[in-house]
């Protein structure tokens, strides 16, 4: 595996044995210890690549295993990183260096007592395995904080690469990095933090999947330190996320890479995480991109929206969202006891409000149907209130009847029949869904879509 001639298959054929001894605890101790053999400390030179891969690997899938050697493989790792010049080693150590500190955080968050048997099989054999005391402080991440910090100055340096793959690599690392220093370090660097990490977009070609985990990890760190000022940067950091979130997986015209739609599905995570302490400041930012001219836009903030109401990060007075009148929002508390208001009065909120439901009659067939799935997200969550529920179910009763002629010849020319009819389809069904959950289904779902079809006739 090490040898110069060696062909890369042969060498990733003999990692993976190597990798599949290692997740047994009766073979992982033999495995490290014949790793670590070529991998002495002192180096100033780097093992081969395959060496570092092997190390990634089996902590990738035997985290147990790997962090009772975590500590000596550190001591030997920060004084090469700085005599690394290579970009492939630079991308191997830092894909090493991302899986070290995951199997930290994966075996803090289990601990002993709540990890598998086998897999602490591995830790009460180890070389380093100590008292119950010692046994906890080598699961714990503050064990390594220093060895982090010392590895953070020089993977930073490399984010400036000239090499996609290992900028976007550092920036992952850099991420999860974040999450092992110490917090006012985060803070110390944080406009340094943020316009490198959101400056690999400008620089990528195939590696944004990549760079939105990096941006992942980032907001895990920021958020979670209520101290952290991230305020001044949470306008750039949507904005950075935001065109990641708009593709349509769903959009059968367009065929999207496999890596495009995990893309998608991390920005939604990164939106997740942020939501968790700026939840107001996301709410007035997809309302505004609710009202762009590009249907992809006001797709992909729709989705969003539905996306933090289902996973319930965000528990706010969505009749207010939904009503016209000029009255401030009213509060709620989210999680953790904080507050938050999705709008103030202006003219400018009021008009959000009244678009998603009420103007939505140039929008493609597509965005409407997203906007029917937001209406039973609403249901789902109890936000179909007796004042909401007018703008939710009116644009659903709208909906639901086909136009007449006359409506037909004034709109646009090219009318997608088939998601017309699914548009009809869907409306139908939230409106059962919405029957079936909301606590006051007999005034808004009998009620009113009554009068709200005579009221649309008799205004033809």
């Amino acid at each position: 595996m090490t040898s110069k001639d060696a062909d890369s298959d042969w060498a990733d054929a003999a990692k993976n044995v190597l990798v599949t001894l290692a997740k047994t605890p009766r073979f992982v101790n033999h495995v490290l210890d014949a790793v670590l053999q070529k991998f002495p400390p002192g180096l100033t030179t780097s093992p081969h690549r395959y060496v570092v891969l092997t190390m990634a690997t089996i902590a990738e899938h035997n985290p147990f295993g790997l962090v009772p050697f975590l500590t000596d493989i550190l001591s030997r790792t920060v004084p090469l990183l700085s005599h690394v010049r290579n970009d492939s080693l630079r991308s191997a150590w830092a894909r090493a260096i991302c899986a070290f500190c995951e199997a930290v955080r994966e075996c803090e968050t289990e601990r002993p007592k709540e990890a598998e048997e086998h897999d602490m099989e591995a830790v009460n054999s180890s070389p380093n395995h100590g008292d119950e005391n010692d046994r906890h402080a080598m699961l714990s991440r503050t064990t390594y904080t220093d060895q982090a910090e010392a590895i953070y100055e020089v993977v930073f340096q490399w984010m400036y690469s000239k090499d996609p793959k290992t900028r976007s690599e550092a920036g992952e690392c850099v991420g999860e990095l974040c999450l092992m220093i110490r917090p006012e370090k985060v803070v110390e660097d944080l406009k340094k933090l943020v316009n490198t990490i959101l400056g690999l977009y400008k620089k990528a070609y195939t590696e944004q999947h990549t760079i939105t985990k990096a941006v992942c990890r980032f907001l895990e760190a920021t958020c979670a330190n209520e101290s952290c000022p991230l305020d001044p940067y949470v306008e750039d950091v949507l904005n950075a996320l935001f065109p990641n979130a708009c593709l349509d997986p769903d959009d059968t015209t367009t065929t999207l890479t496999p890596m495009a739609i995990k893309n998608h599905s991390e920005a939604f995570r990164c939106f997740h995480v942020a939501a968790s302490r700026f939840a107001d400041k996301i709410v007035y930012y997809l309302l505004h991109k609710i009202q762009s001219v590009v249907d992809m836009q006001k797709l992909g903030a729709i989705n969003v929206l539905r996306h933090l109401l289902n996973s319930a990060v965000l528990n706010i007075s969505i009749s207010k969202l939904s009503s016209g009148s000029n009255s401030e929002v009213g509060r709620r508390p989210i999680h953790g006891g904080q507050t938050i208001s999705a709008y103030d009065g202006s003219e400018e909120a009021v008009g959000s409000r009244k678009y998603i439901f009420n103007e939505v009659e140039d929008c493609c067939v597509k965005v409407k149907r997203a906007i029917v799935q937001l209406c039973v997200a609403l249901s789902d969550h109890a936000y179909v209130d007796a004042e909401g529920g007018d703008h939710v179910i009116a644009f659903l009763v709208r909906n639901l009847v086909p136009p007449t002629e006359q409506e037909a010849q004034g709109r646009r020319a090219d009318v997608d029949v088939a998601g017309s009819n699914q548009l009809r389809t869907q409306c139908g069904q939230a409106l059962n869904t919405i029957a079936s959950t909301c606590v006051c289904a007999n005034k808004v779902v009998i009620v009113r879509p009554l009068s709200y079809v005579a009221r649309i006739r008799s205004n033809n």
